[in-house]
């Protein structure tokens, strides 16, 4: 099957998906995010709270919420409401490429301008 715009999907050109432990399908585009859950989707962009549309990256951390780096900083999703990391909060650069969190809990980021260790 091939899901699009008109299926309810936020954009055609999907640049990240991440499936979480409850089985959702996260799919990043430079339009926002959209959320499968195997029906139906949902459509998260800065009206819903994501710090920008354009969806760089996407990843779910060791307490399960969704983590979406994007060209504004990164937001962290629990489910209910959203939290940002920015440069107001010490980032080097708003610009999140890519991301990963490491056993102790610290998390790494590609940015435009290298890779960036936070230990929040």
């Amino acid at each position: 099957s091939t899901y699009t715009v008109s299926d309810g999907l936020i954009g055609n050109s999907v640049v990240e998906i991440l499936v979480t432990k409850r089985g959702d399908v996260w799919l990043g585009t430079a339009n926002g995010a959209s959320i499968f859950d195997g029906t139906d989707f949902k459509s998260l962009t800065t009206n819903e709270g994501m710090p920008s549309n354009l969806v760089r990256d996407l990843y779910q951390d060791f307490n399960g919420n969704v983590c979406v780096g994007t060209s504004n900083g990164l937001g962290v999703y629990n489910g209910a409401e959203w939290t940002y990391l920015t440069t107001d909060d010490g980032l080097p650069t708003n610009n999140i490429i890519g991301l990963t969190q490491m056993h102790n809990g610290d998390f790494l980021f590609a940015t435009d301008i290298g890779m960036v260790h936070y230990d929040g």
